[in-house]
């Protein structure tokens, strides 16, 4: 499977002009968390509903240092769901870049660096969010492999995120 975000195709043109000008200093770990309701209903062998899988992100410009440092903060939530139980995993990153020392090009705006800090922080940071994801749902017996990610431009009306198997 694969998960594919299309954002419109502007986006897409601004954030790969401010990758040309920063380089990646970290990604850290924020926060990890499993919560689940009614966990029983996973156990039953007698049940044969189906799980489902929902996956949810948001990923953000928090700071923005001329010269210094731009930071996104990347929050995923993967969701199992049967019936009216679920178990949520849930796992924030925190994506750190350096920015030149020198004064922006004039042409640079801060909705830029906002569709930037958007989808490579996404882009960046899914390895290990799928890891983290993948071992707290390793740990809490209800294994989750999360799919890999592909960034395309938006065909017209297309969905802003979707999950498709591929070959």
């Amino acid at each position: 499977m694969m998960m594919i975000v299309s954002v419109p195709p502007k986006e897409l043109s601004d954030a790969g002009v401010i990758a040309k000008s920063v380089n990646l200093g970290s990604i850290r770990l924020r926060s990890a968390h499993v919560d689940d309701a009614n966990y029983e209903l996973f156990l039953d062998p007698n049940d044969t509903s189906e799980i489902t899988l929902n996956i949810d992100y948001k990923s953000e410009m928090k700071e923005l240092i001329e010269g210094k440092s731009l930071t996104s903060f990347v929050k995923v939530e993967a969701k199992l769901l049967k019936k009216e139980a679920f178990i949520r995993y849930m796992v924030q990153y925190q994506v750190d870049y350096t920015l030149p020392s020198v004064p922006f090009p004039e042409n640079l705006s801060r909705e830029m660096f906002n569709a930037f800090a958007r989808h490579n922080g996404l882009l960046n940071s899914w390895p290990y969010i799928r890891s983290q994801i993948s071992n707290l749902s390793n740990d809490a017996g209800f294994p989750v492999m999360l799919p890999l990610l592909k960034i395309t431009a938006q065909k017209d009306e297309a969905i802003n995120s979707e999950v498709v198997k591929t070959n």
